[in-house]
């Protein structure tokens, strides 16, 4: 602390715009409810399934992390759902990637590769689960191990160097609240849906191999 107030302490102040931006001109939007089949030529016949919500940005890291641990849940029903009990795919999974760069964006993913037949069946598993963790929420045996390992990854990611550096330090003068993402309790890192919910709205694409 002390070295950070001799080297840092001393430096002026800066005058930096701290508000919200505003929408950008070219902000992404995905289309609500849409399927996209993207053709593409192969030998083997394979499709990747990705099916997508819409949610937020990063910059409220609670809800970030929250994103994060539901995607570690949905992830764990789509190996059961997808690959133990359907047997059509040996690594499916999700995750959320939430935008720094533009206001109110972020997109909620599901991948599977699957067979090209199999496609419809899939979607539906992958429907099934999205309407159960909407309607329902996620149960506390899912919470906790999901919870528990990225507990221990941040608690452990905090002790380095490169965390305060790059989560912290860098960008903090645009974005002040990083000042207090590393006191936020685990109390508030709850599994919440996707933006939309409980009808989690989703956007459907897969490429495929394009012989009948």
């Amino acid at each position: 602390m002390e070295l950070a107030r001799r080297y840092l302490g001393g430096l002026p102040a800066r005058n930096v715009q701290t508000t919200p931006s505003p929408p950008r001109a070219d902000q992404p939007h995905l289309p609500v409810g849409r399927t996209h089949r993207i053709p593409v030529k192969t030998e083997i016949p394979k499709a990747l399934l990705v099916a997508a919500w819409q949610t937020d940005d990063f910059w409220d890291i609670r809800r970030t992390r929250r994103l994060s641990v539901l995607a570690d849940v949905f992830s764990e029903r789509l190996r059961q759902q997808i690959r133990e009990r359907l047997g059509v795919s040996y690594s499916p999974y999700a995750f959320n990637r939430a935008s720094r760069a533009y206001p109110g964006y972020g997109v909620f993913q599901a991948h599977v590769n699957v067979a090209p037949d199999q496609v419809n069946a899939v979607l539906q598993a992958i429907n099934a689960i999205a309407s159960d963790l909407a309607h329902n929420g996620v149960n506390a045996d899912e919470y906790r191990r999901a919870i528990d390992p990225m507990l221990t990854t941040i608690k452990e990611y905090r002790q380095t160097n490169g965390y305060w550096l790059n989560s912290v330090m860098t960008a903090s003068s645009r974005a002040p609240q990083q000042y207090e993402w590393p006191a936020i309790s685990s109390r508030t890192i709850r599994p919440s849906a996707p933006r939309n919910c409980p009808a989690w709205r989703r956007h459907t694409w897969f490429r495929s191999d394009p012989r009948p």
